[in-house]
This record gives C-alpha cells, structure tokens and sequence, in this order.
C-alpha cells in the first residue's frame, strides 16, 4: 500500500519504534497521522501529526480513539498497533491481574483494533501493522510471559490469514532485541542481561514502512533472526545452543 496521501494511526507513538516510526511516515505527502501515547508531551506536533492520549489496554478508550480518528480524520488507511510493554522476571506466584495487565495491551488491543478496522473499511483497502517479537518463535526464559503474548500474536496472524478479506493487508514485525526504553520499563526481578542480536529502532521503523509498501506478511528486521528463523525450525538444537551462550540451561 502506498503512503503518500494516508490516513495513519500509530499507538506507543511518544518512544522507540513508535516514534521512529512517526518520523518517517510524515516525511510522506499528505499524510494525516494520528500519534498516540500516554505521555503525549514528548509527541512533536505539527500540520500533519495530531498528537492523542489514550491507555491501549481499555477497550473504551481504544473505541474513543477511533471515533476521535473519525472525527479528525474522516477514516483511518493504515494502523500500526505498535503499544506494548515487557516483564523480564521469573514466574514465582499466581497472579491473575498481573498476566491480564500485559494480554491486555499486547494481544487484546492489537486484535480488537484490527476488529476496528474491518468495521470501519468494510470495502476500503487497509494496513494494520503488529509489532510483535523474535520471541514469537523462539521463547526466552525470564521472559516467559512476555513470550507468550507474542506467541497468541503469532496464533491470531496464522489463523486470520485465511479469513481476511481481500482489500485487508495484515503484517507483523519481529524485532530482536531493540535499543529502547523495553529494559528500563520492564518488570526486573533479577540482574537484566539483554539478549543478543540487537538492533535500533530507526532500523526497525523502516522495516515497518517497506513492509506496509510492498504489503509483507512476516517483516524481520533483522538479517541474523532471518536466518536463525530458518535454521531454528530445521535444527530446533540450535535455539538450545544460543540459550547456552547467554548462560541459561534449558531444563
């Protein structure tokens, strides 16, 4: 799909991939965006870019959102649902409230805007953009429940495939390891060891933008995931190998 022209919307827009993301997509004519955060004084406004504080996580808020798009906007084209946060800890008690704070905003929201979208473009083309996770495939310990969040994304782009309509373009991106605020916001329960690839946001971001262009389905931004993808469905020991290196034992 092209850009130019479009009508965005980009959630956890004030930082990392969110904001880099903002900066290039408005370098495109025409362009209507609106950036959503919770913090939205660290969002940049200007004749293109509408600046909006909404909490992803709540459904009201999410269904304010998209009428306050509406109402400015007359229709949303592309939605990038990239709001999300991590928990880097090891899973010790029940906690009921504490894994639906994190499903939440990193599975129920994206989904539920996607159900949004279909509404609102019943024939129109659209985009919708996940930002999901390396470890959508490859789980990492200490990251078990954040894992499984980008596990049901995975779950719901296999399945939603096959019952999409035509006019509906729906991608996913898989960032390694970003160098971002995740580890500063994270939940730490121990001494944090970021994993390894890594990589920057304006990496990712553009990643974004060329997938939303040429209409991907799976965008890996990174050359070494892409090629431990294949090698990890094929030799399955090699995930257990690079755990090793980090120092972890699988059990």
């Amino acid at each position: 799909m092209e850009i130019q022209g479009k009508r965005i919307v980009i959630t956890g827009a004030t930082s990392g991939i969110g904001a880099e993301t903002l900066k290039l997509v408005q370098k495109y004519t025409g362009t209507t965006i609106l950036a959503i955060g919770r913090k939205i004084e660290q969002i940049p406004e200007n004749e293109n870019v509408i600046a909006y504080k909404c909490d992803v996580s709540k459904q009201d808020e999410v269904d304010k959102m998209v009428a306050f798009a509406l109402e400015k906007m007359g229709g949303i084209d592309i939605f990038i649902a990239n709001a999300g946060f991590g928990y880097y800890e090891k899973i010790k008690k029940a906690d009921w409230q504490h894994m639906e704070n994190i499903y939440q905003t990193n599975v129920f929201s994206p989904i539920y805007s996607y159900q949004k979208m279909l509404e609102l473009n019943p024939q129109n083309p659209f985009s919708f953009i996940i930002t999901a996770s390396a470890v959508s495939f490859f789980a990492m310990p200490y990251y078990t429940l954040y894992s499984s969040t980008k596990h049901a994304l995975q779950g719901f782009l296999d399945g939603i495939q096959y019952e999409k309509p035509t006019h509906a373009h729906i991608g996913m991106i898989y960032p390694v390891a970003t160098k971002t605020g995740f580890f500063e916001n994270s939940v730490i329960t121990s001494k944090i060891k970021e994993p390894w690839p890594t990589q920057t946001a304006d990496v990712v971001a553009k990643a974004i933008v060329k997938g939303i262009l040429k209409e991907k389905r799976m965008i890996m931004p990174s050359m070494i995931f892409r090629f431990a993808y294949v090698i990890g469905r094929i030799f399955p020991s090699i995930v257990r190998w690079n755990l090793r290196l980090q120092g972890v034992e699988p059990r």
